[in-house]
């Protein structure tokens, strides 16, 4: 299973998002959103667009 995102709190929004804007640069991310108490990277914004498949899947979790 692969993460879509990770959500981390702070008390200075503004020291993280200085500190997580030079972390992930390092892998090519950027600002995407953001408001007064939220931030969002992303490397590339077309992954955030659902791929094209060639048929419908479907998936199921039991506990």
């Amino acid at each position: 299973m692969m993460k879509g995102y990770i959500t981390q709190g702070t008390n200075d929004i503004d020291r993280a998002a200085a500190f997580y804007d030079a972390v992930l640069a390092e892998i090519g991310a950027r600002r995407y959103m953001e408001s007064e108490g939220f931030v969002a990277w992303v490397v590339s914004p077309k992954l955030l667009s659902k791929p094209p498949m060639a048929k419908p899947r479907q998936w199921a979790m039991a506990a």
